[in-house]
């Protein structure tokens, strides 16, 4: 998975806490690439670390589609009627792949 601590990090990319994903990055996971569209924080409820929940566009579905590691259906979305959108969630305990 993306997220894998320990993960070889690729060229051209950065691993980022959580609380670090700004809009507009492009996050890597479970083989789709999202585009974040918000970033939105909540106070933590097992822990004094924030929790966070950044929705995002799904940019290469013909890919995610094609692999199959992603059902579709929970690419659906009311927000982009028609296109594939995820959420990038955790705490900064949660570190990610962003492409640079």
């Amino acid at each position: 998975m993306e997220r894998q601590a320990g993960a070889a990090k690729r060229a051209g990319t950065r691993t980022v806490k959580t609380s670090q994903l700004r809009v507009g990055d492009i996050v890597g996971e479970h083989g789709m690439r999202v585009r974040i569209e918000a970033v939105n924080e909540y106070p933590g409820t097992n822990s004094d670390l924030p929790v966070y929940s950044c929705p995002g566009t799904v940019l290469n579905v013909a890919e995610v589609r094609e692999a199959g590691i992603v059902p579709m259906y929970f690419l659906r979305c009311d927000v982009h009627p028609g296109g594939a959108c995820w959420h990038i969630q955790g705490n900064d305990l949660a570190t990610w792949t962003v492409e640079a």
